[in-house]
C-alpha cells in the first residue's frame, strides 16, 4: 500500500493514541514537532535549504535559503518565518507563543481537518457550559494508510532496511527522535534500543547530503526546543 504522507501528516498521525484519540505528547511538544516538521517536509522538497559557505548574497552558513518551488499555502507560511535564519530561531518564530495564531497551530488545524475529511480521523469533543472542554481524534472509517504507516515505521525501527520511499517517514522518526518523543509514541518498544536505531536512520537514509545537514540541524533544534522552552517568536 502508498504510505506516503507529509512529514508534518506522518508527525502528527504517529503522536496521535490510538485508543484515546489525543497526542501521546504534551500540546507545546506536539507544536515544536510539528514545526520542526513542516520546515523538514520544506527542505526534502527543495523550498528550502541551509547556506554553505561563499553563499550568493552572502547568507551566512547554516541559515536557511529559499527557492522559487511552489508549495501549499499552510506550508509557505513558513517560509517567511524561517528565511535568514537558523534552524533553532526558524523553530522558535513557527511556534511562537503556541497559541492558535501560530504558523505550527494552524498547520496542525489544516492537517486534522484533512484527516477528517479523508475518514482517517473522527472528531469528538467534551462540552461543558457550551465550550468545548477536551477533543479527541479518534480512527475513522479509512484507516489503512495510517496502519501501513504505523508497521513500517515500527520495521524500520526494529532494524528494517530503509528505501528511498521512506525518506519522509524517516525525517518525521528523526523530528520525533529529536524531541525525545520515540519512546512515548512506541511506548511497547524498548527505549535505548529505539534511540539507538533512530540515531542510525538519521544518519544515513537521506537522498543528498543537502537534506542530510538540514535533517540534523533540525533534530539539533528539537533538542534545544524541548530541554529549553521556547520564550520568544521574534529571534533572528
Amino acid at each position: 500500500m502508498d504510505i506516503q504522507a507529509t512529514i508534518p501528516e506522518t508527525v502528527l498521525l504517529l503522536a496521535l493514541d490510538d485508543e484515546t484519540g489525543k497526542p501521546v505528547l504534551d500540546s507545546t511538544t506536539l507544536l515544536q514537532t510539528l514545526g520542526g516538521a513542516g520546515l523538514a517536509e520544506l527542505v526534502v522538497r527543495g523550498r528550502l535549504r541551509l547556506a554553505e559557505e561563499g553563499e550568493p548574497g552572502g547568507t551566512k552558513p547554516g541559515r536557511f535559503v529559499a527557492s522559487t518551488s511552489v508549495v501549499e499555502p499552510e506550508l509557505e507560511a513558513f517560509v517567511e518565518h524561517a528565511e535568514g535564519r537558523k534552524s533553532s530561531d526558524a523553530l522558535a518564530r513557527v511556534v511562537g507563543w503556541g497559541g492558535s495564531r501560530s504558523v505550527a497551530s494552524r498547520l496542525r488545524a489544516e492537517l486534522l481537518g484533512e484527516l477528517v475529511a479523508e475518514g482517517a480521523l473522527t472528531h469528538a469533543e467534551t462540552r461543558w457550559l457550551g465550550i468545548a472542554w477536551s477533543e479527541r481524534w479518534e480512527r475513522g472509517a479509512r484507516t489503512e494508510r495510517e496502519d501501513a504507516m504505523q508497521a513500517r515505521a515500527r520495521a524500520l525501527l526494529q532494524d528494517g532496511q530503509p528505501t528511498p520511499a521512506d525518506e519522509r517517514l524517516v525525517a518525521a522518526l528523526a523530528i520525533l527522535h529529536g524531541a525525545k518523543a520515540l519512546p512515548k509514541v512506541f511506548a511497547d518498544l524498548d527505549a535505548t534500543a529505539l534511540r539507538a536505531r533512530a540515531d542510525d536512520l538519521a544518519r544515513g537514509s537521506w537522498s543528498s547530503e543537502v537534506v542530510r545537514k538540514a535533517i540534523e540541524a533540525m533534530q539539533v533544534a528539537m533538542m534545544v526546543a524541548t530541554t529549553v522552552p521556547i520564550v520568544t517568536a521574534t529571534s533572528s
